[in-house]
């Protein structure tokens, strides 16, 4: 199976997809243009995983998916909830699939969406508090940090 790689931009999160160094990660700002066309290839790609993965038994082959957003627009978020919907569909199968939705330690807001994605997909997420990224504005509010 082909990696998926797409690099982050502005507006799009960081995207590592390799089945076969079972790295599963989505990081970053995700407030494309158009979420169905980037979403697309993601959902793609993890339809495709789901018609290769069998069922390996108990205590083989785990599945981490590392959800880590610093924010997500709406029109996201559905294509978020759509990624975690495959995932519980893989784990339906008895295949040993999770996910880790990281969150900075006082994003109460990131950390709530995860647990109501998680309710409507009904099955636990881990939860990974961060530190916050030091922020130094200057005073036109532009940031100075390095």
């Amino acid at each position: 199976m082909e990696k998926l790689i797409i690099d982050p931009t502005t507006f799009t999160p960081g995207v590592t997809l390799d089945h076969e160094k079972r790295v599963f990660e989505i990081s970053g700002e995700s407030r494309p243009q158009d979420s169905r066309e980037f979403y697309g290839q993601i959902i793609s790609w993890l339809n495709e995983l789901d018609s290769h993965l069998k069922p390996a038994g108990k205590g083989n082959d785990e599945y981490v998916f590392n959800l880590n957003f610093d924010y997500f627009n709406s029109s996201s978020g559905k294509f978020i909830l759509d990624i975690c919907k495959i995932i519980a569909r893989i784990r339906a199968r008895e295949i040993n699939a999770s996910v880790r939705w990281y969150h900075e330690k006082y994003d109460n807001d990131m950390l709530e969406a995860g647990m109501e994605i998680s309710q409507m997909v009904r099955f636990p997420f881990e939860y990974v508090e961060t530190e916050p990224e030091e922020y130094y504005p200057d005073e036109n509010g532009l940031d100075q940090s390095e």
